[in-house]
């Protein structure tokens, strides 16, 4: 399923655990259990607003709301392309 693929990309991206902001083990199952989204806790300082305003949209309640494979490909290359013109 590409939510699943995208969030396993963005922890390899940037390094993250969605619930490493928690104290115990214990606190990330429970908040896996009960359905929580990382959208539900605050943007890690690491990741960009416009990154992490895209990825929230993965995580919408409603799949018919979230972006299909081309929406993402397609800011996915524009993500890329920034981060080339960034670095010149």
């Amino acid at each position: 399923d590409l939510l699943v693929r995208l969030q396993m990309d963005a922890k390899i991206l940037y390094s993250l655990n969605p619930f490493s902001h928690m104290k115990t083990p214990y606190q990330a199952l429970k908040a896996y259990m009960e359905s929580k989204s990382p959208s539900d806790f605050p943007k890690p300082d690491c990741v960009l607003a416009s990154h992490w305003d895209f990825m929230q949209r993965f995580w919408l309640k409603v799949p018919a709301s979230r972006p299909d494979a081309s929406e993402a490909i397609q800011q996915l290359k524009v993500f890329l392309s920034e981060s080339r013109t960034s670095a010149l």
